[in-house]
Formats: C-alpha cells, sequence, structure tokens
C-alpha cells in the first residue's frame, strides 16, 4: 500500500476548495492514487471522498487552510 504522493494530495485539496466555491462538490473526483488506495483498504470510494470534503470544508472553517 503506496501513500498518495504530497503533490497530488495538494491538488485534490485544492480541486475539493474550487468545487466547494462553486456549489460544484458532485463533480469533485478523487485522484487515481486515492481510490487505488481506498480500493485496497477495501473502503467505499464515496466514503473516502465525503471524509476528504469534510475534512478539507472543517480546516477552511477553522481558518487554517492547508494551501
Amino acid at each position: 500500500m503506496e501513500p498518495i504522493p504530497h503533490s497530488e494530495y495538494d491538488r485534490m485539496v485544492i480541486a475539493a476548495r474550487k468545487a466547494m466555491s462553486r456549489g460544484t462538490v458532485a463533480e469533485f473526483q478523487l485522484s487515481p492514487a486515492a481510490l487505488e488506495l481506498a480500493a485496497e483498504m477495501g473502503i467505499d470510494p464515496a466514503v473516502v471522498k465525503t471524509h476528504f470534503l469534510l475534512l478539507v470544508y472543517r480546516e477552511t472553517l477553522a481558518g487554517r487552510p492547508r494551501l
């Protein structure tokens, strides 16, 4: 199980923020590495997507955006 590269994670954070600001969260897609990791762990990609979006949203509300 390989971790998701930082650059790929950063791109997902930026894409998630853009999707939230535009109201197009349903169109947000996880990276291929994140989907592969979810499959290896036996986790539904929809659960991973929801958790990731909530994490980015929480960090934004707390005033400590990662990027």
